[in-house]
């Protein structure tokens, strides 16, 4: 049976016992009861070992993707120090364009980049302001849950705090 089934079952049970007085019919559904918790018991316990199962897969894919993330950085690196070697050869023996078997290699001048020296002396109309809200401090200025301000005698909710439910599994 799924789990949803059993939930069913039990509801049904409930429901036959709220409205049965009959101590024979009473006490086989109390029975039935029983087993059923026993099937959910079990319905569970299987639940659980294949989600702990399914967490230790995505850990082990995890620890994976770092290893693969490094060794891929590594390879980037020494394409990185190989294309460096041919530049320096090029720029050595003043080559601006070469052809190494299939390769062309050619030494190009790049876009201009912009480098600041001295941040403290740009222009305010060349410096970004970003403006967020510190959600820590909101929060902890909140009083009976919410913070309220007036605005044209208006008392306006700014913001609330919201509990929800969760599992946690041990």
């Amino acid at each position: 049976m799924k789990l949803y089934e059993l939930q069913e079952s039990l509801v049904n049970i409930d429901n036959i016992l709220s409205n049965n007085t009959n101590d024979e019919t009473q006490e086989i559904l109390e029975s039935a009861k029983e087993e059923l918790l026993k099937e959910v018991d079990g319905k569970l316990e299987r639940i659980l070992d294949f989600m702990s199962d399914c967490n230790g897969k995505a850990e082990q894919l995890k620890a994976e993707e770092e290893r693969i993330a490094k060794k891929r950085k590594a390879i980037e690196n020494k394409a990185t120090y190989l294309k460096n070697m041919v530049y320096w050869f090029m720029k050595t023996n003043n080559q601006q364009k070469a052809e190494y078997g299939t390769y062309n290699c050619t030494i190009a001048r790049t876009a201009p980049k912009l480098i600041i020296d001295d941040e403290h002396w740009v222009p305010n109309e060349f410096i970004k302001t970003v403006i967020s809200v510190d959600k820590t401090a909101l929060k902890n200025a909140l009083t009976d849950g919410t913070y309220k301000v007036v605005v044209d005698g208006k008392e306006i909710q700014v913001a609330h705090t919201e509990e929800n439910d969760c599992l946690r599994i041990r």
